[in-house]
């Protein structure tokens, strides 16, 4: 199959990301089901092939939702073992009835769906469907569209199977509504597990559920028309880009293009199609003059047929220069004959400088912009109250859309830090186009964007922007290197913690330095021998403070660590009062 879902068919009615716990899906079961990872839930097996799993509550033939797109992002940690699944279960939580599995593994590894019906005798009965090509560890969507008379199962959006057979009805139309849910199911195949019997895992990223709009047809994209084009024509600097489509009634449309009475390339013929939404993109390269220069589209070949769809017509959609969109470039050529567009080409602007001033091993990267009346914009950099280099000069023209680049070099402490950047030499004609001004129209410190670094410095004098420079620590030695992510909210002061191994302190009291709001991290390395088998690091906040509401709280938290290079399960935790948290690494 080669259907694509059209998800414009569709109105998202509630998406659930596991942020907090198994969230919208509130019925729990199980030993098997781990909610410690923001984002995610993980369903596993356990050594007694005990269930578990997660569902929206079905609590009767109304409950869950009914006709709709239901979709699964999930990956699994074997892929050839039975037991994960995701599906719509009957709301009446009565079986057998209208149980549609979305996703299950076979031994050996094949994916199928599963379509479930309650036979006579009060029997279960089904009919499954292969998923082919799917590899199970990857992270993929699997989607259901339960349409009236019509089911169509989806991999990241690809047709894998559609059905009009033992379709069931929703709550609305007679039947009963489903409820989505996921689990893990292995009594039935404990003979075909295999590992610690924890092994067996299905991570769950997010489900969702979206309901048909007005634009609904049968939920897939339409078949595509003939491929658009990509065609460049000519030779020079400039780049003249035209976009191009057509009606093709009995036969391409056929044109030329001309720049200033000169025809470039020879006769081009249209293939992208107007009604779907699509341009050829035909680039006309030149050394072109700057002023006005002029474009012309020669439509060749006019056929009509008496109505709208039996009529063939060229359509210059838009054109742009070097970049830039030309105004009223958008024409229809509904006859044989040509059109033109006249289109400006600026006057060459100032080269944009990069320039590197002090010394030492960080990066404190500025992006500098002007407007630049009877002169350029000249100002100083200075990094905790001293100056780095000399008297710049701006050359990038904000107009152009362009920047400076300067790059201070030096070697920041870790913490906070400060850049100041003091315009020297404002100019003001009483207008906006007779001003000259300076702008900061960014900063990243190592790499790393610097929050609230963009400035208009419309008059002489100073901004500051402050910056964090995160802290980075290796301590001990050996050939083990356990690494801490670590981050802080430090009202009234910085976070203070101490880090111990097997329950010895390593290092002293350590001080978080990098904000968690900031998206940065300290990176604290232990080096050790550690030996074999399983170990424990204790990280132990020491100093909470709180004054009554989030943005006045002392906070720390562990990003995230690291073992030898192997991220270390379940160690990302929040530390948001005095005490100990502890991680096992193995």
């Amino acid at each position: 199959m080669a259907e694509i879902i059209d998800r414009s068919q569709f109105t998202t009615v509630w998406t659930e990301s596991f942020d907090k716990g198994t969230g919208m899906l509130s019925r729990v079961w199980g030993p098997g089901i781990d909610t410690s990872v923001p984002g995610q839930i993980t369903v596993h097996s356990t050594p007694d092939n005990k269930d578990s799993g997660a569902m929206v509550p079905p609590t009767g033939a109304s409950a869950g939702f009914g006709y709709g797109l239901y979709s699964f992002t999930l990956s699994l940690t074997q892929g050839d073992v039975p037991g994960p699944y995701a599906l719509i279960w009957p709301g009446t939580d009565v079986w057998p009835g209208p149980e549609l599995d979305v996703m299950e593994a076979l031994k050996g590894g094949p994916l199928y769906s599963t379509v479930h019906w309650k036979g006579e005798g009060n029997t279960d009965k089904y009919t499954s469907y292969m998923l082919e090509g799917v590899d199970p560890k990857q992270v993929h969507t699997y989607s259901l569209d339960w349409a009236p008379g019509r089911l169509t199962g989806y991999v990241d959006g690809k047709a894998m199977w559609t059905t009009t057979a033992n379709v069931p009805k929703d709550f609305a139309n007679g039947g009963e509504n489903l409820a989505p849910g996921v689990g893990m199911q292995t009594w039935w195949s404990a003979k075909d597990q295999y590992g610690s019997g924890y092994d067996n895992r299905m991570t769950v990223f997010d489900v969702s559920y979206a309901k048909p709009n007005a634009n609904y047809t049968d939920g897939n994209m339409p078949a595509p028309g003939p491929t658009p084009i990509k065609q460049t024509i000519g030779s020079g600097a400039d780049s003249l880009v035209l976009n191009i489509a057509q009606d093709a009634w009995k036969g391409s449309a056929q044109y030329t293009i001309s720049v200033n009475g000169k025809q470039v390339g020879g006769t081009l013929t249209a293939s992208a199609l107007r009604s779907g939404d699509q341009d050829d993109i035909i680039t006309v390269k030149g050394d072109f003059a700057s002023g006005v220069n002029k474009l012309t589209v020669h439509f060749l070949n006019d056929a009509y047929g008496g109505s709208a769809a039996t009529d063939r017509n060229l359509y210059l959609e838009g054109a742009s220069l070097n970049g830039t969109a030309i105004p009223g470039a958008s024409k229809s050529l509904l006859s044989n004959g040509p059109v033109d567009i006249g289109f400006t080409k600026p006057a060459a602007g100032p080269t944009p400088i990069k320039q590197t001033i002090g010394s030492g091993a960080d990066s404190l990267v500025l992006n500098i912009a002007q407007d630049a009346w009877k002169g350029d914009a000249q100002y100083t950099i200075s990094v905790n109250g001293k100056q780095v280099g000399g008297t710049l000069t701006a050359s990038a023209l904000r107009s152009g859309d362009q920047d400076d680049i300067i790059t201070v070099k030096g070697n920041f402490a870790a913490g906070a830090n400060k850049v100041t950047v003091n315009f020297l030499n404002d100019a003001y004609g009483g207008s906006a186009a007779t001003d000259r001004n300076l702008y900061l129209e960014g900063a990243s410190l190592n790499g790393t964007a610097i929050p609230g670094a963009s400035k208009s410095l419309l008059s002489n004098g100073p901004v500051d922007i402050g910056f964090t420079k995160p802290f980075s620590q290796t301590i001990g030695s050996g050939a083990d290197s356990l690494v801490l992510n670590i981050a802080q909210d430090a009202w009234k002061g910085d976070a203070q913690y101490t880090v111990s191994v097997n329950g010895k302190q390593v290092g002293g009291i350590f001080t978080a330095v990098s904000l968690r709001s900031g998206d940065q991290d300290d990176i604290l390395t232990i080096r050790g021998d550690f030996g074999p088998g399983t170990h424990k690091a204790t990280v132990k906040f020491l100093n909470d403070a709180y004054g009554g509401s989030p943005a006045a709280d002392r906070n720390l938290y562990v990003e995230g660590i690291t073992y030898n290079g192997k991220w270390v399960d379940h160690s990302m935790k929040a530390l948001l009062s005095n005490g100990p948290a502890d991680f096992i690494f193995a």
